[in-house]
């Protein structure tokens, strides 16, 4: 049974989570700030949100680790409940996207043919890869469910470990000796099936453990740790080639430690009834901040523009951020209250 609490705690991580998407697209006023940074201070703020925000999309398949692995469906179901639902709304959202696309830039041209090709091979605005991954997610969510439910402690433990050190370890000491990249690959370890198995890792085998204060602070020192690596590592980086490396098994233990920081203070500070209802109305419209990001961002950016001055770019892009949200959220809500329309989300 899923309490009230660990419901909030998976809103929480949403919101933080589609609020560092949304900072990912942000350029040069947050996401590349650090590349025209005028002071130390504002230098490593710029580098630390830039590998603070990496986590958003994992965050995403890991929520749904935590409240779908743990489903009994047959797989009728889930390909009519979960599978054909996603995929419509991928179809309808990939139209808009593309009829706009056409109003900006008519010369791209507007048909059928283009249409089908678009929602075969291309994406019609950059963040909507993330719809296809997560239509593979649901495509193996059955197998997914059955691999979780049936895995034991030491399977978990085995699985994450290898993810760290092919993921973390091994980039991080080819980075450090000029070492070639390792060549084996084991598909069980992709992102849209270690951190699935997290969330559910997370809620479902090892939750009580991880309120323990040997865990709690064994995985904080983890999580801090590898964020400061994070940064330093893309110090270096920056400084000498002038890139930005991802290293997915370091974001894997910053998101670790974020979940388990979050899902705690969510059970040991008990939220009034009222934040607990706008948080969970907020986390509702979450998708639809994901389905209109271009537009709210790009709408709500004068926001920043007139801010900057005064707050500076931190405080102007995370006030804009944060308004750039509201029109998602407030969107979202509306049409679930259309019973065929709340179906489909």
């Amino acid at each position: 049974m899923v309490t009230k609490e660990k419901k909030i705690y998976l809103e929480v991580l949403r919101l933080l989570a589609i609020f560092m998407v949304l900072y990912q697209h942000t350029g040069e006023r947050g996401r590349w700030h650090y590349q025209i940074a005028g002071n130390s201070l504002s230098y490593w703020l710029g580098i630390g949100m830039a590998c603070f925000c990496i986590m958003c999309n994992f965050a995403f398949f890991t929520i749904s680790g935590a409240v779908l692995l743990h489903k009994k469906e047959t797989i009728k179901q889930v390909l009519l409940k979960r599978l054909l639902p996603m995929s419509l709304v991928f179809a309808i959202f990939t139209l808009l996207q593309y009829y706009l696309s056409y109003l900006a830039n008519p010369i791209i041209g507007f048909d059928l043919k283009s249409y089908i090709y678009m929602l075969y091979s291309y994406d019609a605005i950059q963040q909507y890869w993330f719809f296809r991954a997560y239509l593979a997610f649901l495509i193996m969510l059955p197998f997914l469910r059955f691999l979780a439910q049936n895995m034991k402690k030491e399977h978990y433990f085995m699985l994450f470990g290898l993810y760290f050190l092919l993921e973390a370890v091994l980039p991080v000491w080819e980075f450090a000796t000029g070492f070639p990249p390792f060549k084996m690959e084991l598909p069980l370890l992709g992102a849209s099936i270690v951190y699935p198995l997290l969330g559910y890792f997370t809620e479902h085998v090892f939750g009580e453990e991880l309120k323990k204060p040997r865990w709690l602070i064994g995985v904080n020192l983890a999580g801090i740790t590898a964020f400061c690596l994070y940064v330093a590592e893309t110090h270096i980086l920056y400084n000498s080639l002038g890139v930005f490396k991802e290293i997915n098994g370091i974001t894997f233990v910053m998101l670790f430690a974020l979940l388990v920081d979050i899902r705690f203070i969510c059970f040991k500070c008990k939220m009034k009834p009222g934040l607990c209802k706008l948080v969970t109305f907020a986390g509702t419209g979450v998708f639809g901040i994901y389905l209109l990001e271009p537009q709210s961002r790009e709408l709500t950016q004068w926001i920043y523009d007139g801010l900057v001055p005064y707050i500076t770019w931190f405080g102007a892009v995370i006030v804009w951020l944060i308004a750039a949200m509201i029109p998602g959220i407030l969107i979202l809500n509306l049409l679930k209250r259309i019973p065929i329309i709340n179906k489909i989300f």
